[in-house]
Parts: C-alpha cells; structure tokens; sequence
C-alpha cells in the first residue's frame, strides 16, 4: 500500500521523531495511523533501506515530544513483547567528502594506526589514517592522491 506522505527529509527537525517499532509489519501507514495520536504528522519516511525504522515529521516541537513521552517502549503491535525505540530524531550530520581517503571496516581493534598505514603504504603514499568508530574496527586511510584510493577500492573485499 502506497504511503499518502511525502518520502522527503523533515522540513523541521525539532518537530521530528525516530521510530524503531520492532514489528516486521509495521509499514509508513500503520505508523502514521498510531502516531497520529499524539498530534498531525506532516511527513513521514524509512530512516532505513529497510523499512525498519522511520522518521516521522509532526507539525509541532510539542507534539514531537508528547509522541516520545507517550510512545516510548510501548509495544507497536499485539505480538511484540519489547516496547518501540522512539525519541526525538538528531538532524545529520554534514560530512566532507575527502575525495582520496577510503574508509576500512574490518580491522582488528588492537591494530594501531601505524600497522595499517604500513599495510596502504604498498598502494600509495599514506597521508593520515585515523579511526573513526569508537568501537572500533573501522579506519580511514587518506592517500597522497586519487588514483590511490582506486588502487585501495579495488582490493575491497579481499584480506590484506
């Protein structure tokens, strides 16, 4: 069933909530008919390729609020034992394309920057590597230049 809402970004996002129902059948329409309860959503899209979780635009900051306040770890639907994740939704961030860093996933958390410098280094020249999870397990290697990085893109997918 087609949703009767714009697939666009939030105009406003203080007036915005995340919604993660936990319920494989929650579609944009059956969250729009439930959150409608706590004030006029003006919008609503998938905050995922999945379709598991959704951004849904309200006309007000206090409506928002009062959605969060009500919904928050309430079940979705009658089958599902944990609550919804619904809080106020954080607008994007803007991220500067680095346009000869790749970004690695995948790596082991003892690794030390200098170790997968050194590994990038056979590639080409190797300006910079930082982490870029707190967690771990992800590091971008920024490359003296481009052809760099395609050289670097074309081992993806392999073990080094």
């Amino acid at each position: 069933m087609a949703s009767s809402f714009p697939a666009t970004n939030p105009a406003n996002w203080a007036n915005t909530v995340f919604v993660a129902p936990r319920d494989a059948t929650a579609d944009i329409n059956a969250v729009a008919a439930k959150f409608g309860a706590a004030g006029t959503v003006v919008g609503i899209n998938a905050a995922t390729p999945t379709n598991s979780s959704f951004l849904v635009e309200f006309a007000s900051a206090d409506a928002a609020k009062q959605a969060v306040d009500t919904f928050a770890d309430v079940p979705f639907g009658a089958e599902e034992e944990r609550g919804m994740r619904v809080r106020v939704a954080l607008e994007p961030l803007e991220r500067e394309v680095v346009p000869n860093a790749v970004y690695v996933r995948n790596v082991a958390r003892e690794a030390t920057k200098e170790e997968v410098g050194a590994i990038f280094a056979g590639i080409g020249e190797v300006i910079k590597v930082r982490p870029v999870s707190r967690r771990g397990g992800g590091m971008e290697v920024v490359f003296e230049d481009e052809a760099s990085v395609a050289k670097a893109i074309a081992l993806s997918g392999g073990s080094l």
